[in-house]
């Protein structure tokens, strides 16, 4: 299932085991396939997670060259041979990838391949991604076409027309993996009449390292300080760069029901934003200058020109009587912990189900808990 799609062969690109753990923490909100062991470890310890996540036997590329290029399919044969039932990772470029699929496993160990009570998932790891994944698609389809795996089925249409491979057989890309590629990889595996099932992604530093708090423009600020019971702003506004200029007051995030869930933006089919969630109508609220002004930001074109001075665009004004309260109830935020202790613990399968919501119909990473 699609839990499974996107695995994390982040750990070993990281700084520690701690950034390896919190990386797969944020992976298992969304996919149950990891070979970061940290980040279960870490679910248990600290989200009451069973067993959150789950892998397959898998060869590297020392596993494979240390039998010598002479002896390559003796390798890729022991893997086979170690692993007679279930799912079975290879990885297939040491020397030759095409050579590997059309020869080896595509006539030498196709008969043990169409015997196995489970699944040879064929690796590459080198090559221009978009281009190599449909390549070594077309050549397994025709290795293990219809007629030519025993019992088995072969490559054959599902019901949307696109062609699958011999369920014996699938393909896993995890080099180069990051939004941007996997979407031109399935593009261009769609475009020559391939279903998206055939193909599992992994990812490691772009999952894990190639992100930061600008990725996404995150940044925790002091907004507000209480002294002797007087509430008074707190933020910056630096003259180079009005961008800079934080949130100011007390602050509250809700949803606005003037705005669209989905975003209006028209995105091009290769911006991963297109797939953003039903979030387009949160806005951050906050009461300031002692409650005398209430200023919105918002993600529509006017709140991202207004982003330094919501007041220039209309959207800061004196609150209502009771608009304090209403924001106060409205708010989505909870506290989490304060003054060195932790007011609410969440476990996984509830961290999950609250991802889940953005998204109508996606009942979330529940394959394992």
């Amino acid at each position: 299932g699609i839990d499974f799609k996107l695995v994390d062969f982040g750990f070993r690109g990281v700084s520690s085991v701690e950034s390896a753990a919190v990386g797969d923490l944020a992976h298992l909100v969304s996919f149950c396939s990891t070979d970061t062991v940290a980040g279960m470890v870490a679910a248990q310890s600290f989200y009451g997670a069973k067993m959150p996540g789950a892998s397959i036997p898998a060869s590297e590329h020392s596993t494979i060259t240390s039998w010598g290029r002479e002896h390559e399919i003796d390798a890729m044969k022991n893997m086979l041979d170690k692993y007679p039932t279930g799912m079975v990772a290879c990885v297939s470029d040491s020397f030759n990838i095409y050579d590997a699929c059309d020869k080896k496993w595509g006539q030498i160990l196709k008969e043990q391949i169409c015997s196995r009570d489970g699944i040879l998932v064929v690796r590459p790891d080198s090559g221009e991604p978009k281009e190599i994944v449909p390549e070594l698609l077309e050549k397994l389809a025709a290795a293990f076409k219809a007629g030519t795996c025993g019992p088995s089925p072969g490559t054959k249409k599902n019901e949307k027309g696109y062609l699958v491979l011999d369920p014996h057989v699938r393909l896993i890309q995890g080099d180069g993996v990051n939004t941007k590629t996997v979407l031109e990889i399935l593009e261009e595996v769609k475009s020559r009449g391939y279903s998206a099932d055939n193909v599992t992604f992994g990812s490691g530093g772009a999952l894990l390292q190639r992100m930061d708090r600008d990725t996404q423009k995150i940044a925790f600020k002091c907004c507000q300080i209480s002294v002797k019971g007087k509430k008074s702003d707190v933020y910056k506004d630096p003259i180079h760069d009005k961008g800079k200029k934080s949130k100011m007051g007390e602050m509250f995030l809700i949803r606005d029901p003037s705005m669209p869930k989905k975003s209006p933006e028209v995105r091009g089919a290769m911006d991963p934003n297109r797939f953003a969630g039903e979030c387009y109508d949160l806005v951050t609220v906050c009461h300031y200058e002692g409650g005398t002004k209430r200023a919105v930001w918002a993600s529509d074109a006017m709140g991202k020109a207004g982003r330094a001075d919501p007041e220039s665009i209309g959207r800061s004004r004196a609150p209502t009587a009771d608009g304090l309260a209403k924001d106060k109830a409205a708010d989505l935020l909870v506290p989490v912990f304060r003054n060195g202790v932790c007011l609410k613990e969440y476990t996984l399968k509830e961290v999950r189900a609250l991802a889940a919501k953005s998204w109508p119909g996606d009942v979330g990473c529940n394959t394992l808990q």
